[in-house]
Parts: structure tokens; sequence; C-alpha cells
């Protein structure tokens, strides 16, 4: 009789651990979908003194003229001069690269849509390229 107890006390336990254990998993996971959620819209374009962009200014930039912004995997890919170059994901295997250069008040932009199909970067020739131009 004493077992018997002590089993069920034993499997209430451990039924009760592994309900902590997944709403913690539950919780981390609804986090996590905020996040991602979470719009950017609210960002205001701020030029920074030494020419460069960050990620969000970026964002926002192409946003006022309508282009598109990348879904996934969002990256600066490099930074010189007057000169930014993001480039993120786009489905499956899309891969868009967005330029960005600065001429004091006035951003030019040249948005460039390919894929990483095949393992390399290419240019997807039946979307052509958009060039914009927009103040900070």
């Amino acid at each position: 009789m004493m077992k018997s107890i002590q089993a069920k006390w034993l499997l209430a336990l451990i039924v009760l651990v592994g309900l902590g254990a997944g709403a913690y998993v539950m919780q981390k996971q609804h986090r996590e979908n905020q996040q991602e959620e979470s719009p950017v819209s609210s960002v205001t374009s701020r030029p920074s003194k030494n020419n460069a962009l960050s990620l969000t200014e970026a964002q926002t930039l192409i946003q006022k003229v309508n282009g598109e912004w990348p879904s996934d995997s969002q990256k600066i890919l490099s930074q010189s001069g007057n000169k930014t170059v993001v480039g993120g994901g786009v489905g499956a295997q899309g891969y868009d690269k967005i330029t960005y250069t600065i001429e004091g008040q006035q951003v030019h932009i040249h948005e460039e849509f390919g894929t990483l199909d095949g393992g390399k970067y290419s240019v997807l020739d039946y979307m052509p390229a958009q060039d914009y131009t927009v103040d900070r």
C-alpha cells in the first residue's frame, strides 16, 4: 500500500515537472514570436554624424520609398565611406541586396533582387533592379 502511494506521488511529480517545462517552452516561443512580429515602422530616420547607416535607418529609408525590405536575416554586408550595403533573405532561396549611397541629406538607393540558388548569389534577370532617391 505504501509503495502504491509513493508511486502515485512520483508520477504526479513527474507530470508537474513536465507541465512546467512545457509551459516554459511555450512562453519562450511566444516571446520570440512577439519579437519577430514587432513592427519597426515607428522608428524615425536620424542621420548619423559619420554618414554610416544603421540597419534600422536603412529599413526606414527603403520603406519611405515603398521599396522591398528583406523578410529574413537582414544585416549590413559592408560599410565604407558614404556607402552601405544591406542584404537579407526573401523566401526559400531569395536574397536581396540594397545599396545606400549618401550625398548630403539625400540617399540614393539601389535595390537588387537575387537568389542564393546553386550556393552563390546571382541577380534575377526577370526582376529588374530599382533605384530611388530619398531625403534623410
